[in-house]
């Protein structure tokens, strides 16, 4: 992942879309761009699966109730650099 953040959810009152909402939702308001991808225990979601353009995925490494949310698609990346090199060649 280029960056990420982990995030902690142990509520019953919110189902793993609410929640993959929540802090998608936070990624957004603090990094200024959307998350790509989110990370979860496998006990979540059994396989790959999409929410709302967000790719969520189980791994094993993921305590229960975390969430690992951040950008991993380098070609986003990559853009965004090339465009500020470009920027400075006016």
């Amino acid at each position: 992942m280029l960056e990420g953040l982990l995030w902690y959810d142990d509520s019953n009152d919110r189902d793993l879309t609410e929640k993959i909402n929540r802090v998608v939702e936070h990624y957004t308001r603090k990094y200024r761009h959307a998350p790509d991808a989110v990370y979860v225990h496998p006990s979540a979601i059994d396989s790959e699966r999409e929410i709302d353009g967000v790719k969520v995925a189980p791994l094993p490494s993921i305590l229960l109730h975390h969430f690992w949310i951040g950008r991993e698609r380098e070609d986003e990346q990559e853009s965004r650099v090339t465009s500020i090199r470009t920027a400075g060649h006016d």
